[in-house]
């Protein structure tokens, strides 16, 4: 593996061979309430936040918190101070008026790096035709999870046309251009979901419930980062152009992050 700080270093690490190893965080609670904290983070190596992970947090609401009470002036400054160091702002995991007023604040291009699309699958989780479309005009991107359950209703082992269908969705509504991947996985590619410790943990918390998120098992219809060229061949079966496909594979985030990064 090879930490990722830049994009050369993304480039550096596909020409060795070695996978790139990008640091972020999963909500903004490292930060606390010390603005300061960013660029300490961002000196040590972490260049994506996500600015809150399902319930209510400092910045703003997630996509778990009924109330949906958008951005606060907390998370205004911080989305400032994200876009002055060079920090993408992951809206994943927030609610839609915090996405929404995430994705007008920034000065910089915003992402949901793991998520589905809701005219797919109605799920909390996944997002809406009008939040795929804000973050496209601000010239964002969408990174499509495989995630068993946030792809299809009913079913805790969907394959992989079902990530193709709402990558294609996606493409769609605000063009290929803005599309890629953020698979998600979150155990290794022999465990059939997260452990039985770790779920009950997340569900204690308030973090999921059963009906948000289903107990394990579950099957991801791509069990690892070595699979992704079973993808890469269903996506040329379901007739995307080669060099869409290339945009989808790493091209597009790319030029998200050579942006935001500012390298």
């Amino acid at each position: 593996m090879r930490h990722a700080t830049t994009t050369h270093d993304l480039r550096a690490a596909h020409d060795e061979g070695r996978l790139a190893v990008v640091l972020a965080f999963q909500n903004t609670s490292p930060f606390g309430d010390d603005l300061d904290t960013v660029e300490l983070f961002h000196r040590l190596g972490v260049r994506a936040a996500v600015l809150a992970y399902n319930q209510a947090e400092l910045a703003g609401d997630g996509c778990m918190e009924p109330r949906d009470a958008g951005l606060s002036a907390f998370g205004q400054r911080l989305v400032a101070e994200m876009n002055r160091v060079g920090m993408l702002i992951d809206v994943s995991h927030c609610g839609v008026r915090t996405s929404l007023e995430a994705i007008d604040a920034s000065a910089a291009p915003v992402a949901f790096t793991h998520t589905g699309a809701k005219g797919i699958y109605d799920h909390p989780r996944n997002v809406s035709d009008e939040q795929l479309r804000a973050v496209a005009e601000r010239g964002g991107f969408v990174g499509i999870n495989a995630l068993p359950v946030f792809l299809r209703a009913g079913t805790a082992s969907p394959d992989i046309d079902d990530v193709v269908d709402h990558l294609e969705y996606v493409a769609e509504r605000i063009g290929i251009e803005h599309v890629g991947l953020g698979l998600d996985f979150s155990q290794p590619p022999d465990q059939p979901g997260i452990s039985p410790e770790r779920y009950a943990m997340l569900t204690r918390q308030g973090v999921w419930t059963e009906a948000t998120l289903p107990p394990p098992p579950w099957r991801y219809p791509l069990a690892s980062a070595a699979e992704a060229p079973r993808l890469t061949r269903r996506l040329l079966e379901r007739g995307f152009a080669e060099s869409d496909v290339i945009g989808v594979l790493g091209g597009n985030v790319m030029r998200v992050l050579q942006r935001v990064w500012a390298d």
